[in-house]
């Protein structure tokens, strides 16, 4: 595989190292839970990133945090609304020539 496919598989972290993925409910989250999420990250200006579509079997929603701590709050709140939620930690490797 050359480096360029390898690059496409790998999780483009960016300053985010710390990824929750939520996958909505069949009829999406309620206007509660995305008012919710939105004030959630308000509070957190610059210090996340939101991805999507994600190509899987399932179209999901990836909320990227620069710290672990709001990542893993985000996750303890909003999993319970999700069909399923992740919690992901992904830190850049060195690239090998």
């Amino acid at each position: 595989m050359t480096r360029l496919g390898r690059a496409r598989r790998r999780p483009q972290t960016g300053p985010y190292p710390f990824q929750v993925d939520l996958l909505p409910p069949p009829d999406g989250f309620s206007d509660a839970v995305e008012d919710e999420i939105i004030r959630f990250l308000e509070r957190r200006d610059d210090a996340f990133d939101i991805r999507r579509p994600i190509a899987t079997d399932h179209e999901f929603l990836r909320y990227c945090f620069t710290c672990r701590l709001d990542a893993e709050a985000f996750q303890k709140q909003f999993a319970p609304a999700a069909e399923k939620a992740v919690l992901r930690e992904f830190f850049s490797r060195p690239e090998k020539i």
